[in-house]
């Protein structure tokens, strides 16, 4: 990044005069930069230039490899930039506060935005990942589990979807290593540093462009330079992979395989509670060979998007597999993931594909016991008259005692309070409750204060989360002008909700319907108050249970209700409250 007025400086001291640099437009602000030769030497007119961006180049280093560029000053390489910009201005209000408020964006000498899109370098080179095998060990003849620690990333840059097929797009993709952890913080002796720099493809490229400058035939220069690299970094990749056992050369002379010749299956299965298990199998039934194959998934969700499979020469009648064990994380909330694997040549030209409907369980449903008691008569820090009840302007302490009644630990319980009505200020309301194993009880405390002039005692919410469970959390709410009683408190559970047409029909996560019918059922009835939904973040459904209280406790509580969907992804939550909050 930067600031806007030193981008101009710079791209001022290598640009001839009247040359456009930059232009912002927008409401407020609107303005023309040309070069002006203010900073500018005879020699920098004519040097040759070689300019470097990554994806973290931002805003203002934009702006000088946008203005080098399509002035035909200087070649751009490396990787498409970040794409910030906008122009944003401080304005300082009245109660000590800062807003920044977006004003106008930059546009390039040619017309274009940056924000969103970023500066494409003349030459991209593009990364490759292939896993490292540890002490020397070789893999070669047996099927590795990968992990998503552990994972190839050959189409790092590449979008299936939105792929054009560019002729005049020149790249390079070499062989990438992971960064150890923390190297960037590390004191780097100077000569490694210069050996660091001279093994650096980015500086080894803009060298040879440098020693074979011609500015009457730049793109030949590149071209050349780009094809030399992309044969000697192709080798390089295909030897790593050749360690796991994957014969990636490529044959010109081979026709490609057809769809029809390769059978393509895949499964997932949850090997524990934290990790699946996903398995590519493939099956070339035809005579011809196939070459550089690859599976890549396809999901909304990150965690299962853009896992890859490469599978690389695979001769007639031969079968094989790739497998990946993917760690879910502990939070992750029950869902219905549609998840597609992909299956390219080695044109990346899509030859088949296969969709599959994940389904992911929460880890654990809890219950727990739970005490609280009120004190304002000096113990935990509180203040107050000891009469044990809650007052204006007294400093409460609200003492719990916990007990886990579920058959599993809690790793990390999460317990918040907050004032949903009236006003308060809370001392003491965020605690972490640590391995609450079953049928063990913890003690701890909240401390808050209603203040003077909130005119009501008001309520307060205590919400439970399990923080490595992914299981709905269990809000509680209180009013003030009320004791505190002793609760067994149960996460609501969900039984039998399904999706439907309107003819009956069960539908699974994906469809082009337009509505659907939900319904389902919440388990003890004579506890549930209602139940509700939101479809992404608006309520579009609430019921009422007018007999909470007054049912068998084993009966369960039935809702249904018509969806009207949203064009694109919907997230549908579901909401069950108990008889006391």
């Amino acid at each position: 990044g930067g600031l806007l007025e030193e981008a101009i400086r710079v791209s001022d001291l290598f640009l001839p005069g009247k040359k456009r640099i930059v232009s912002t437009k927008g409401t407020v602000v609107s303005s023309v930069h040309d070069a002006k030769q203010f900073f500018a030497a005879e020699h920098l007119l004519n040097i040759p230039l070689v300019l470097l961006i990554n994806r973290g180049s931002a805003s203002a280093a934009e702006i000088v490899a946008a203005a080098l560029k399509q002035n035909e000053r200087a070649i751009v390489i490396g990787e498409q930039s970040f794409g910030k910009g906008t122009v944003q201005t401080l304005w300082d209000l009245k109660d000590g506060s800062g807003l920044k408020l977006t004003i106008g964006e930059y546009l390039t000498p040619s017309g274009r935005s940056i924000h969103n899109i970023g500066v494409m370098p003349n030459l991209r080179l593009i990364p490759v990942t292939v896993p490292e095998l540890k002490n020397g060990e070789t893999e070669l003849g047996r099927q590795e589990i990968f992990t998503t620690e552990k994972r190839f990333g050959l189409l790092s840059d590449f979008d299936a979807e939105n792929r054009v097929n560019d002729l005049d797009e020149l790249s390079i993709s070499y062989l990438s290593h992971t960064p150890i952890l923390n190297e960037e913080s590390k004191i780097i002796d100077n000569n490694l540093k210069i050996e660091k720099l001279k093994a650096d493809i980015f500086v080894k490229t803009a060298e040879q462009l440098l020693s074979q400058w011609n500015p009457k035939n730049t793109n030949s220069v590149i071209q050349k330079i780009s094809r030399e690299a992309e044969q000697k970094e192709s080798e390089i990749i295909t030897e790593a992979l050749s360690k796991h056992g994957i014969d990636w050369s490529l044959n010109p002379f081979i026709k490609s395989a057809t769809p029809e010749m390769l059978i393509l299956t895949w499964s997932a299965e949850m090997i524990s509670t934290d990790l699946l298990r996903v398995k590519v199998n493939l099956r070339n039934s035809g005579k011809i060979d196939a070459q550089r194959l690859i599976a890549v998934t396809r999901a909304s969700n990150g965690i299962l998007d853009s896992l890859e499979f490469p599978i690389g020469k695979l001769v007639s009648e031969e079968n094989t597999s790739r497998t990946i064990d993917v760690k879910i994380p502990a939070g992750m909330m029950e869902e219905q993931e549609p998840v597609e694997i992909l299956l390219f040549d080695h044109n990346l030209k899509k030859l088949k594909s296969v969709r599959r409907q994940l389904h992911f369980s929460p880890k654990r449903n809890h219950s727990f016991w739970l005490r609280m008691k009120i004190f304002d008569n000096g113990r935990f820090g509180s203040r107050g008259n000891g009469d044990g009840r809650v007052q204006t302007g007294e400093t409460i302490a609200l003492a719990f005692k916990i007990e886990n009644k579920s058959k599993s630990t809690v790793p990390e319980l999460l317990l918040k309070l907050r004032g949903t009505e009236g006003a308060f200020r809370i001392n003491r309301g965020k605690l972490l409750l640590k391995n609450l194993e079953p049928h063990k009880k913890q003690k701890d405390y909240f401390l808050f204060k209603s203040l003077m002039d909130s005119g009501t005692l008001g309520k307060i919410s205590l919400e439970m989360v399990d923080i490595k469970a992914g299981t709905p959390g269990i809000v509680y709410l209180w009013n003030l002008n009320n004791m505190f009683p002793e609760q067994k408190l149960v996460t609501p559970e969900l039984l039998g909700v399904s999706w439907q047409d309107k003819d009956g029909n069960y539908v699974e996560a994906e469809t082009d319907l337009s509505s659907l019918i939900l319904q389902g059922n919440v388990s003890n009835v004579n506890d549930v108050r209602d139940v509700y939904v939101y479809l992404n973040n608006k309520k579009v459904f609430y019921s009422l249970n007018r007999n909470s209280g007054q049912q068998d406790k084993n009966t369960e509580f039935h809702f249904q209700t018509e969806v009207n969907l949203d064009t694109g992804n919907n997230q549908i939550s579901i909401f069950s409250r108990s008889r006391s909050g």
